[in-house]
């Protein structure tokens, strides 16, 4: 029913309306496989092996991908393929993470005379404020593209979609980074090693602040040129919002470790009714703001930013440290080195853009340099004996002695 009146809600071109629609039913139900497919990829988590968990990420996301290519290249562009390719990728993966699953856990047994009743109400409690909380976070982070074609039409949206990319793939970048240290937190936790769970969220809230800020101020940096490589000069004008889309990132990703310490004390509920709240305010918003100001899908964005740094950047630190029984400034602290260096690199990158080189040539040797030199700094200054050793036992066995050679040579 909904995917029938989506012509109707938002503004799609004429002629592309029964794409819209298959393209929003088949995206909707990929959406709902991969849920149900969450059964299996827990399996995954539980014994640590994020690194085959994020391969049935890949392949959902290369199986998207490459369908799309393909079926462009046969049948041309159409909304439909798009919807059918998502559908696709989400079979796929699901499929692997079935086999992954029965590989990884031997005893896996699927059987409905397993299913316990009395385990029912006890997964509902955290679960039910898990939800609330993950529809607040689609207020927060997915409303905005609804709005802006509603407010200003398929074309406004077209070009918001452009920008949107780059801050998509930037929070994919924390929520993987998180990730890693979700099976630390929980372990310190079990073991009723507060001091050492302290140390380590504060130590990853400073280290994806840092991770962050590299490629947000390269993006910040060289805004204008890599619309200008990605789609064209017609759209360096979206520069602006390029940056205001993806600067706030290098504080408000930061603090993602901080989630799993809600979860692991069984502290959701006020999390869950606090992102609700913040992201039905991004949604008021995000209609007031442009209306009253009049600065069109920019006052949109800035809607977001509003929200989700009242969120990320003061509630979660603060209540984070509540439940610890700490200071509610150490892990407000923590978040300073990655704004800092957000804004130098950013800074760096953009007096780079008047070297008299080509615009590729000059983007790869900028960059590189910036980030070798970001590097060093980082290493050398900017991390405590610490921070160092959680960095280091998260690399790949081979770079870590690597660098214990060349410490020793």
């Amino acid at each position: 029913m909904v995917a029938y009146l989506v012509p109707m809600i938002f503004d799609v071109p004429a002629g592309q309306e029964t794409g819209a629609i298959l393209l929003f039913l088949g995206v909707s139900a990929a959406f709902l496989i991969r849920v149900w497919s969450g059964n299996f990829t827990v399996q995954l988590f539980a014994y640590n092996r994020l690194d085959l968990q994020n391969w049935v990420d890949l392949t959902n996301l290369f199986v998207q991908t490459s369908l799309i290519v393909l079926l462009f290249t046969l049948f041309g562009p159409d909304l439909a393929l798009v919807g059918g390719a998502y559908l696709a990728g989400a079979v796929v993966a699901t499929g692997i993470s079935i086999v992954l699953a029965r590989q990884v856990c031997l005893h896996l047994q699927i059987s409905i005379r397993s299913f316990d009743r009395r385990r029912v109400q006890e997964l509902c409690g955290m679960g039910w404020w898990v939800v609330i909380n993950q529809v607040g976070t689609l207020l927060l982070f997915q409303i905005d593209l609804i709005v802006v074609n509603l407010l200003f039409g398929a074309t406004s949206a077209g070009e918001y979609s452009i920008i949107l990319q780059w801050g998509l793939l930037l929070r994919s970048l924390a929520f993987t980074l998180a990730a890693v240290l979700v099976p630390t937190i929980l372990t310190y936790y079990s073991l009723k090693q507060t001091e050492n769970l302290i140390i380590t969220t504060r130590s990853a809230v400073k280290l994806v602040g840092l991770t962050m800020a590299l490629p947000v101020g390269l993006i910040c940096g060289f805004s204008s040129q890599l619309l200008t490589i990605w789609v064209g000069t017609d759209y360096t004008n979206l520069a602006p919002l390029l940056v205001l889309l993806t600067a706030h990132l290098a504080i408000n990703m930061s603090v993602q470790p901080l989630f799993s310490v809600n979860v692991a004390y069984n502290r959701v509920r006020v999390p869950g009714l606090v992102t609700m709240l913040l992201g039905t305010i991004n949604l008021l918003l995000a209609i007031g703001i442009p209306l009253v100001t009049g600065w069109g899908y920019y006052g949109v964005a800035m809607a977001g930013i509003i929200a989700l740094t009242l969120r990320n950047s003061l509630f979660i630190p603060w209540y984070t440290a509540r439940i610890l029984n700490i200071q509610t400034t150490v892990y407000l602290r923590a978040l300073f080195p990655g704004a800092l260096a957000a804004i130098f690199i950013g800074v760096v990158a953009t007096g780079t853009t008047s070297v008299a080189l080509p615009l590729v040539p000059m983007l790869i040797i900028a960059g590189v340099l910036i980030s070798l030199m970001y590097g060093a700094i980082v290493l050398g200054l900017g991390l405590t004996t610490a921070e160092k050793h959680l960095f280091r036992s998260y690399l790949p066995h081979r770079w870590t002695n690597l660098i214990g050679r060349v410490n020793r040579q």
